[in-house]
């Protein structure tokens, strides 16, 4: 076994090779700390400026991140590979305690001035288990948090203390639209909501760009698919349910509104308590993210201009569309128009509409029957300025692709808060699929 001096020195030689010496942040002087409350910097991160204009600095964070997590995907494997994956995973591993289970992690809301910006919880990584943050991600595969040597956030894992830690020395690294995250390929026992996967693969991340130090959240949980995954490695739920250690081989989330506590992540099953009705089910179409078929829009009760693909993505705060589907949605909106202030690089894709707009607005997803409406107070994010009384729309016209070069929406926690949503590996005939029921606290 490698001593702790010997495996730094050759962690720290092998980044070397592939991250450049000014590429590598100021080392932090803030002492380590597992608290992160209130590390968002003001007018950064807030989707609002103060006197409740749209601020769109936080829209162009949000899609740079976008386009790492969708243009990454779109280079993770060919076109071919993606039709050939499997239409169910089988159980092909026992490095999973055969006791078959669910749990609940209980969520924190991150609120900033009037909006919902992100969801995360707690996991323990090593033996002993030491406690971490991650935003739980269904638009992405791999699990990453800060290491020892790291000045990301103000907490960190520190593989060294841990007994059963082991480092592959594979490099890991995700390529964001303002930074990245780098580091090294580890192995070790991680729990989530009293599930445990003994050898599992994550990235032990020691390089990171400015946005993440400033992240509620110190690390990712990916929940989609292993073919789009950076590492390679298989997924912490999928490693569950191919080991048949779940009650049910799904996971399911409860997005709140306005309030830092409550919401929640059911792996294994559903929680009752927070949701009504039914489930309506609509398949999956590329198991890559949770991409699904969604039909027209329907607004006002009318169906507006053509379908899309569409992944679920518990990881985005807002909802972006093809351009040519906003286009037609817009059009939709008595008194809608492009936004005329748009000042970002390339354009942020943004609509503005009357902001005493009552009419309805919902999705259909293909198979699911019915409509999904979205609510009013989650669709307006802000006024267009000052004083106007014209507001913009949270549904963004951008042309983010799939695995396929295909054009597809990303439907994040504006609709998610909502409709309660099930991710089901073994769903209608055996294949995944998604499953909505409406919300309730």
């Amino acid at each position: 076994m490698l001593s702790p001096a010997t495996s730094l020195t050759l962690l720290a030689t092998l980044l070397a090779t592939f991250v450049p010496v000014d590429a590598l942040p100021a080392p932090s002087s803030a002492p380590r700390s597992a608290t992160l409350h209130g590390r968002r910097t003001p007018g950064q991160n807030e989707l609002y400026k103060r006197n409740g204009v749209f601020n769109k600095v936080f829209l162009q964070e949000e899609i740079a991140r976008l386009d790492a997590k969708y243009d990454r995907k779109s280079r993770a494997g060919s076109q071919e590979s993606m039709l050939d994956l499997p239409t169910s995973l089988k159980v092909v591993s026992k490095s999973v305690k055969a006791r078959r289970a669910m749990g609940t992690e209980d969520l924190t809301d991150v609120i900033g001035s009037g909006l919902d910006l992100e969801y995360y919880g707690h996991i323990t990584i090593g033996t002993p288990p030491q406690k971490l943050t991650v935003d739980f991600d269904t638009g992405s595969s791999d699990l990453w948090v800060p290491g020892m040597v790291n000045a990301c956030v103000q907490e960190s894992f520190n593989g060294l203390s841990s007994s059963t830690y082991s480092n592959t020395f594979a490099p890991f690294e995700i390529v964001y639209g303002s930074g990245a995250v780098v580091g090294t390929v580890a192995v070790d026992t991680v729990t989530v909501a009293g599930l445990t996967v003994p050898k599992q693969s994550f990235g032990d991340v020691v390089v990171c760009s400015e946005q993440f130090v400033q992240a509620e959240a110190g690390g990712i949980l990916g929940l989609a698919f292993q073919s789009i995954a950076s590492s390679g490695k298989t997924p912490f739920v999928a490693n569950l349910v191919a080991a048949g250690a779940l009650d049910e081989n799904l996971f399911s989330f409860f997005l709140s509104r306005q309030e830092v506590a409550g919401s929640t992540l059911t792996i294994g099953g559903r929680d009752e308590s927070h949701y009504t009705g039914s489930f309506r089910t609509t398949p999956v179409t590329s198991q890559t993210y949770w991409q699904v078929a969604a039909n027209p829009f329907v607004v006002n009760g009318t169906p507006v201009g053509a379908g899309y693909g569409a992944a679920i993505d518990t990881g985005t705060t807002l909802i972006y569309v093809p351009t040519v589907v906003a286009s037609a949605l817009y059009a939709a909106i008595p008194g809608a128009s492009a936004d005329q202030s748009d000042s970002l690089e390339g354009g942020s894709g943004t609509y503005q509409y009357p902001c005493d707009f009552a009419g309805t607005i919902a999705l259909q997803f293909a198979g699911a029957e019915g409509t999904f409406g979205i609510d009013l107070a989650d669709f307006n994010i802000g006024k267009a300025s000052s004083g106007s009384n014209m507001c913009i729309g949270g549904i963004i016209g951008m042309d983010f692709q799939d695995a396929a070069g295909q054009n597809i929406a990303i439907v994040g926690d504006e609709f998610l808060k909502s409709w309660y949503s099930t991710f089901n590996y073994n769903s209608t005939g055996g294949a995944p699929g998604v499953e909505f029921a409406a919300s309730s606290a």
